[in-house]
């Protein structure tokens, strides 16, 4: 029997898929445990520790397996226990082509955590968010998830909302998302950023092509006028610079298409004044890319958070209930969050961008960002506490 003070974590999530928000939640997470515990934790990444973050990579003690069924299995047996390290795993937003691999996907987590359960492990689902749950098959396996989790932490109190006459009070605490980990023993304060007279904006785009909310029609007419709507601003703003984030990179339902697309259209009023910042591995080097910025117009939910902990006033286009839910959390105001429908015009995306940059003040969080970082500390004292 495996010693339970030396035994490893298996630390689950979408990690190693050249998406920048997973990797910031990892990040966060390891850098939020105490160096004591690196050693007990093994990181399941698409292909183990070479599709790790680099500055996982650099820690010494981390372990890492890939994230086949095959490696998993072998692992589970000795290890301590099961961490979920947060993400929007359980929740409805995909049409119906699209759905029935993402259920596959919640059913494996499900299945890890029930094992675990069975084994007697601890099963902790940390900085998660849910919902929106309304399809039966996505309530029926969320539901029964939960029923194998010795503690979870919601990252806001929507997704608290969603799920609390699911899972006990005593085991349910709301705490903040992982990636607010990234500032742990680091400044919480911007970094020096350029002279106010060459404002910087941060644009992270997303396709929403297989989402309920949007389709290939509304995809392309919305981002369309985007593009119309930013080159209008740049032409305008003589001073002004934008800086295209791809956060999610790869090969599969990346952004860098739809940010390319930007770009070509930006440079046409003046190349030297945007650029594309690619995906970039190691999520600290975004979020300084982003602390130069002054403002920041979010459609990926992570490029809205790291926008929030960069200091930056954000903007947020909704196309997803989470995009809202972090609004309400970090108290920016609704008037800073655009639907992303085809009912937003080219003149309504133009004022909004033209407000964000001017410095309006319904585009500044008000929620201290040490104050988030002390919530999402509870989702790692937690790990300590059941090490």
């Amino acid at each position: 029997m495996a010693d339970p003070h030396t035994a490893r974590w298996l630390v689950l999530g979408h990690y190693g898929g050249h998406n920048t928000g997973d990797e910031a939640m990892l990040s966060g997470l390891v850098q939020g445990c105490p160096p004591e515990l690196h050693s007990r934790l093994t990181l399941v990444a698409r292909a183990g520790h070479a599709s790790l973050p680099p500055n996982l990579q650099r820690i010494a003690g981390l372990h890492a397996l890939p994230a086949s069924v095959g490696a998993v299995a072998q692992a589970l047996p000795p290890a301590h226990g099961i961490i979920l390290g947060g993400g929007s795993h359980f929740q409805d937003d995909y049409a119906a082509d699209r759905y029935p691999r993402h259920l596959r996907y919640m059913a494996r987590f499900v299945a890890v955590s029930a094992l675990a359960y069975q084994l007697g492990k601890p099963v902790l689902w940390l900085g998660m968010g849910f919902g929106p749950c309304f399809r039966g098959p996505t309530r029926m396996i969320t539901r029964i998830g939960l029923r194998f989790c010795t503690h979870v932490t919601v990252r806001e109190a929507a997704s608290a909302h969603e799920i609390r006459g699911w899972i006990a009070r005593a085991k349910l605490t709301q705490a903040f998302d992982l990636a607010a980990l990234l500032l742990a023993g680091h400044a919480v304060e911007p970094a020096p950023t350029p002279a106010p007279d060459t404002p910087y904006l941060g644009v992270s785009l997303l396709s929403v092509q297989s989402t309920l909310t949007g389709g290939a029609s509304v995809d392309q007419q919305f981002w369309q006028r985007t593009s119309t709507a930013l080159a209008e601003l740049l032409a305008t703003q003589p001073m002004l610079r934008i800086r295209i984030f791809v956060i999610r990179g790869g090969q599969r339902e990346d952004d860098f298409a739809l940010s390319a697309q930007l770009y070509r259209t930006l440079i046409g009023v003046d190349p030297a004044r945007v650029e594309i910042i690619p995906y970039l591995p190691d999520p600290m080097r975004t979020l300084r890319k982003m602390q130069e910025c002054q403002s920041m117009l979010a459609t990926r939910f992570h490029a809205g958070v790291l926008g929030y902990l960069a200091g930056c006033r954000l903007g947020l286009i909704v196309y997803h209930r989470k995009l809202t839910d972090l609004a309400d959390e970090i108290g920016l105001d609704r008037d800073a969050c655009l639907a992303l429908d085809a009912t937003a015009s080219t003149a309504q995306i133009r004022a909004y961008t033209h407000a964000l940059v001017a410095g309006d003040a319904h585009y500044h969080a008000h929620l201290p960002r040490a104050t988030a970082v002390a919530r999402a500390r509870l989702s790692t004292d937690l790990i300590v506490r059941y090490s």
